[in-house]
């Protein structure tokens, strides 16, 4: 899985629900604040030795003679998707026609022609099953509960579904922001890192280990960052994290009892009543199962994971201000662990499927583990570009 935050991907859960007025719209919202590559995808499928898309693939699959087919739409006529895409201000836009079976090369090559650090917004459904975008939006008929087999694969990935009604869309185009790592749907929610533990059995601060020539610190706020309303830091003393910027460090109000001090302390000081809270040494962030988890706190007093082992994931959940009583009470109690508080609250558990991994790094082993795992996933994806660079260019095909 690629990790695409600069990516918009839109995807549709059928037919002629208005996944390209949404595309254009979003570029029309966005081209005077920065560069925008506009992507549409044709991911097709071989049946029956025929390739097909959709109900009407015939034309576009038989112009396709290799696994994938790259072309820059420069005056495509205004009617077609990409035109639209072009009259909406995109700065260039590609048409990526690839077999299914063979996303990860066609996406890797497109990446060669546009660019890795580009913004863009991406038309396609089948595409979420290689990338891990900044934001995916699902859009469907507001008065219809179809979803196409396609849609249904990836629904659950999307970090909203859009209904479409009237020729208008329930997201206004203004509600996705640009921020300095790509596309972000702001929560209304504030983010509490928890940076605060001793790290005894990685023998030195987690929190300042090197990942990529940031702290694991910087590393994970770097993901976070524009997704809520505010981000804070629980440490065991008010220590000064200068290279996070204007970022709140929250003091635990008597050090020494643990997580759950911490938990405690930075709910009291937040205004937000929905606090997702994260260890600092979970190095990958899925940020649509967190907008997954958001969205399912209800009347909950917290949304905890809870993995295929049965293990509950304490320190990567979502905990409403309501929390802070039963905390004090546990804490009063000589309670210290955070389970411990879940038998007096109300809690929605959510399963955790092969769709998120939610790796700790608890010891140096762990770290140097994800390191080298990290370093072979950024090598083997630059010689992937660079081959497809050399023999893929626009207009022509593999």
């Amino acid at each position: 899985m690629i990790r695409m935050p600069n990516m918009l991907l839109i995807g549709a859960a059928g037919r002629n629900v208005g996944k390209t007025e949404l595309a254009c719209a979003l570029i029309a919202e966005h081209k005077k604040s920065a560069e925008i590559v506009a992507v549409k995808v044709t991911a097709i499928t071989e049946k029956g030795g025929e390739f097909r898309h959709g109900a009407k693939g015939g034309k576009v699959c038989a112009s396709l003679g290799g696994s994938y087919e790259i072309t820059e739409e420069i005056s495509p006529p205004p009617h077609k998707d990409t035109g639209r895409m072009v009259i909406a201000g995109a700065n260039k836009v590609f048409w990526l026609k690839v077999h299914r079976d063979s996303l990860n090369q066609g996406l890797e090559a497109l990446l060669s022609v546009t660019g890795h650090d580009k913004l863009i917004v991406c038309e396609s459904t089948s595409l979420r099953l290689v990338v891990e975008p900044g934001i995916f939006l699902m859009v469907k008929d507001k008065f219809s509960d179809d979803f196409k087999p396609s849609a249904e694969e990836v629904r659950d990935l999307a970090d909203r579904i859009v209904l479409f009604a009237n020729k208008n869309h329930d997201l206004q185009a203004g509600e996705i922001k640009i921020i300095p790592y790509g596309w972000s749907l702001p929560l209304d929610a504030n983010a509490v890192i928890m940076a605060g533990g001793k790290s005894t059995r990685m023998g030195q601060d987690k929190s300042s280990l090197q990942v990529g020539g940031k702290t694991l610190l910087e590393h994970v706020f770097s993901q976070i960052d524009g997704h809520f309303n505010a981000i804070l830091v629980s440490a065991a003393e008010k220590t000064c994290y200068e290279s996070l910027g204007d970022v709140r460090v929250v003091a635990d109000e008597k050090p020494g009892e643990g997580p759950l001090m911490g938990i405690l302390s930075s709910l009291e000081q937040s205004e937000r009543e929905i606090n997702f809270v994260l260890a600092c040494d979970i190095p990958e962030i899925p940020l649509f199962f967190i907008r997954k988890m958001v969205s399912m706190v209800g009347d909950f007093d917290c949304v905890i994971p809870v993995n295929e082992n049965g293990r509950i994931e304490t320190l990567f959940g979502v905990y409403k201000k309501s929390m802070i009583n039963p905390i004090r009470e546990a804490l009063a109690g000589g309670k210290r662990r955070i389970r411990d508080v879940f038998d007096t609250a109300k809690v929605n558990y959510v399963k955790l499927d092969q769709s998120v991994s939610l790796r700790n790094l608890n010891t140096l082993s762990d770290y140097h583990a994800y390191l080298q795992d990290s370093c072979s996933f950024r090598a083997t994806a630059g010689r992937l570009a660079a081959v497809h660079g050399d023999e893929q260019r626009p207009g022509g095909s593999k």
